[in-house]
């Protein structure tokens, strides 16, 4: 009965409103949650990356803006390289790997800005280098669930080229601003608003002072005169324009880097073990029909080079037909057959069935038959090529096309491997193999490859396309200046076209001066160049 008369006088005081209020400390902790919940702790390594990152983007104005690519893309790749293993010291283990290997080929690629001017090539690398240094940074991080000759390896290396560099840019202010606040607390902030005081009652004082003081004295006008004519002409539009571009390369360089610190992975491939779907194959006396086939055309196809190519006689051409004719005709249809025979393999090698040792044997016969008949199509489409050169001279384009054919020449060679011995990795041979050959095509120097050839081939006939010639890059400078300066007095055709191209020479090694910018091809072009002039 007196807990009921109690909780009747309690309804009693609620209507009269005669209850004690809530304790005041619980709507003031609900305060303090809401404020305190959501708050940024930035650590210490955040911060040394943000400062360093600020420092790199600095460096990466000083190297590029508005500089020809030279000496400094080396040198960035360089400073790249340090702050990205001085961060990540405690992440990366230094054994020999693929991932490792890729610093020969990144780093040989960079030095090319500083060796060479051939543009096609200056931009491929442009692309190639930056895809180069991503797949690295998974590699040797281990932030990827694929091997590196996995198809599915492509996936890893498109996140990192847009998730990683984009998606963590607003850590960089986070880290920023956390930085600033945390100098508040020792009372930066207020010195840094006081002085800022200062310089706003200062300014009206100055504006009334100097002029008065220049008035009194001629030297300090002059001084005043002066400083305002820089102000005047100062580029404050390109000073807006570099810091613009420092902070973003900044908050680029930092959104990648703390990504793989912090073992950020790719979310959208499912890591789960999926079972296995079964494999589609191809019925292998399918696959031996149609090897039969292609082999008893190639055989028929390979008698009639020998008949007509490789014998070197002009006898039994066709009526009207040159050998340079002839050559140019079938050349790009033999590597169009060549690639389809390439990608038929392939498929014929992967989705070949278990099957009977003697039906193995016979495709893998077959398989070799069609290896060494393409084989054969390569070396005739190469020998087209070289007698097309012979006719109407060397190319930029003729010469990559005939090392694309040697590529292909030494990847059948592994596809053969291949076909007698499962355990061999196409694709792993096949990627390391091409990464050889790009390097190889980037240091050969091929524009004064072409130029020699071409000057070689005039000796020899009289013939040279002077319009292609002046085309090359100035890797060729000096062995076209060594060459034709004492002949363009008597080639009358060349004479004023050769005059053109020194002084497209003389303009480019002016304009591109600055030690950023420095080449050694164009260093060697400025002394050719400097040689003619003094005699």
């Amino acid at each position: 009965m007196d807990e009921k008369k109690d909780s009747n006088e309690n309804l009693l005081k609620d209507e009269l409103g005669l209850t004690k209020q809530i304790p005041e400390y619980v709507p003031r902790y609900r305060r303090i949650k809401k404020k305190t919940k959501d708050v940024f702790v930035a650590k210490k390594e955040d911060l040394s990356l943000c400062f360093c990152s600020l420092l790199l983007g600095i460096v990466f104005v000083i190297l590029f803006y508005d500089k020809t690519l030279g000496v400094s893309y080396f040198i960035f790749v360089i400073l790249l390289y340090t702050l990205f293993l001085w961060k990540l010291k405690k992440d990366i283990v230094f054994k020999w790997s693929f991932g490792w290997f890729l610093t020969i080929p990144i780093l040989a690629l960079s030095l090319t800005y500083f060796l060479f001017l051939n543009p096609t090539l200056r931009v491929f690398n442009y692309i190639f280098i930056p895809i180069l240094i991503i797949a690295q940074a998974v590699l040797i991080t281990g932030l990827s669930e694929y091997k590196w000759f996995d198809v599915r390896f492509l996936s890893e290396i498109g996140f990192s080229l847009v998730d990683r560099t984009f998606n963590y840019i607003g850590k960089f202010f986070k880290v920023a601003f956390y930085s600033f606040k945390k100098t508040s607390k020792n009372k930066t902030l207020d010195v840094i608003k006081k002085i800022f005081i200062g310089l706003l009652i200062s300014i009206p004082l100055l504006l009334i002072v100097i002029p008065l003081l220049a008035s009194a004295d001629q030297v300090f006008y002059s001084l005043v005169e002066d400083f305002m004519i820089w102000i005047e002409n100062f580029d404050f539009e390109t000073l807006i324009n570099q810091i613009l571009l420092a902070i973003l390369a900044s908050m680029i360089l930092f959104s990648h880097i703390w990504s793989y610190s912090k073992k950020i992975r790719n979310t959208s491939i499912d890591y789960r073990e999926n079972k296995k779907s079964k494999k589609f194959e191809i019925d292998p006396v399918i696959t031996l029909t149609v090897l039969s086939i292609f082999n008893a055309l190639f055989l028929v196809f390979i008698v009639i080079q020998f008949a007509y190519l490789f014998n070197g006689t002009n006898q039994a051409l066709p009526e009207g037909y040159t050998y340079a004719e002839y050559a140019r005709k079938g050349f790009f249809e033999l590597v169009v057959v060549t690639i389809i025979n390439l990608v038929f393999m392939l498929i014929s090698i992967h989705l070949k069935p278990k099957t009977t040792k003697k039906m193995d044997v016979s495709l893998k016969t077959m398989l070799t038959i069609l290896v060494l008949s393409t084989m054969v199509l390569l070396i005739s489409a190469f020998l087209r090529m070289n007698l097309y050169e012979l006719a109407y001279g060397f190319t930029f384009l003729r010469i990559v096309v005939q090392i694309f054919m040697i590529l292909l020449f030494v990847l059948f060679t592994i596809t053969l491997v291949k076909v007698w011995n499962a355990k061999c990795s196409l694709l792993k041979a096949y990627i390391i193999t091409t990464l050889v050959f790009y390097l190889a095509l980037n240091f050969m120097n091929i524009d004064l490859f072409i130029a020699q050839n071409n000057i070689e081939r005039f000796d020899n006939t009289g013939e040279i396309d002077y319009r292609y010639l002046d085309s090359l890059s100035f890797d060729a400078a000096p062995s076209i200046i060594e060459y034709f300066e004492g002949k363009s007095l008597w080639l009358v055709e060349y004479r004023t076209s050769f005059a053109e191209y020194k002084e497209r020479l003389s303009f480019y090694i002016e304009d591109n001066n600055s030690w950023q910018s420095f080449n050694l091809s164009k260093e060697k072009a400025k002394k050719a160049l400097e040689k003619v002039k003094s005699n």
